[in-house]
């Protein structure tokens, strides 16, 4: 006798998805519970965790829903500008480090949602660039600059300039510096 391999042999593979009250699966009956209750998309079939017009309506009635999406949506730049438009600007948290440390796409987000700078990346948080038109946005967003940006003395004198009460957010042993305070308060007023 000869062993067989069952390795090659052909074998049903049953999916485990949920099921509908009623005992029969359906992705229609998935499509109208997620929109009805968002917070269920976490239980859906992936194939509806991955349907960008659902995780969009679903996240339209709660921006939580967003976190069951499937990955692979939040790659795509378009779709999380849209559910940064909804209100959802952790989609930006969500996506690749790609688009986190894009500078461009982060400003374009930022100018659609100014918490979406909450979620970009390190480096572009300490971006003199970046942050100057995050400035630009809203001045309270420098709040979320690197540390190293906010010891930053020309960085912060031009802060200052453009909003006084941006002084706040300085470096402590900036704003204790005998020399740069009253230079900067001068320019607060």
């Amino acid at each position: 006798g000869r062993v067989g391999c069952r390795c090659l042999e052909p074998r049903m593979v049953q999916l485990s998805s949920p099921r509908s009250p009623m005992g029969d699966f359906s992705l229609d009956y998935w499509r109208r519970t997620v929109i009805e209750k968002p917070s269920l998309l976490g239980r859906a079939p992936d194939i509806l965790r991955a349907d960008p017009e659902l995780v969009i309506e679903a996240a339209r009635r709660d921006t939580g829903a967003l976190k069951f999406a499937s990955p692979v949506l939040f790659e795509d730049r378009a779709f999380v500008l849209r559910a940064i438009e909804l209100g959802g600007s952790e989609a930006l948290g969500y996506a690749p480090d790609t688009l986190r440390g894009d500078a461009n796409f982060v400003i374009e987000a930022v100018q659609t949602s100014g918490q979406a700078i909450r979620y970009a990346s390190a480096d572009l948080l300490g971006d003199y660039r970046v942050m100057k038109k995050v400035m630009a946005v809203n001045a309270d967003l420098l709040r979320y600059s690197s540390p190293t940006l906010l010891a930053d003395r020309a960085f912060m004198f031009e802060a200052v300039r453009y909003r006084g009460l941006t002084l706040q957010f300085a470096s402590e042993s900036l704003r204790d510096e005998d020399e740069a305070l009253p230079t900067v308060n001068a320019t607060a007023a």
